[in-house]
């Protein structure tokens, strides 16, 4: 690919180590990523849940943190 496009439709938290989005749903037109998130540092000794929503896969709103990852 001639054009690098990774940085536009990309998910990327303002900080912090985004880990293993999945959950990828659409219900009533809306688009659901949920994501695990170290929002402290860029490894993997905290997580929390995190969630993206979109109408329309391109523009997408971060949510605060649905849940805690407890071990």
């Amino acid at each position: 690919m001639s054009i690098d496009i990774r940085q536009k439709f990309h998910l990327e938290p303002n900080v912090g180590l985004l880990n293993d989005p999945n959950g990828l749903i659409q219900y009533k037109g809306i688009y659901y990523v949920f994501f695990q998130w170290n929002r402290f540092e860029k490894n993997h000794t905290y997580k929390e849940w995190g969630l993206f929503t979109s109408k329309n896969l391109t523009i997408l709103s971060k949510k605060s943190p649905t849940s805690k990852v407890v071990r």
